[in-house]
């Protein structure tokens, strides 16, 4: 599935290396959000 175009393959690496930044970065605010601060939270008032 890999392009042999060196120009299709460079389009290919931006595309998958930009989808992969920006997939990671808000996935794991979204599991901050939603797991991390609620947990520490609930931790705190146990305290």
């Amino acid at each position: 599935w890999y392009p042999t175009d060196l120009k299709q393959r460079a389009r290919v690496n931006e595309y998958t290396h930009w989808h992969h930044l920006n997939l990671r970065a808000t996935g794991s605010m979204l599991f901050r959000a939603k797991v991390i601060t609620p947990r520490m939270e609930l931790f705190i008032k146990c305290i």
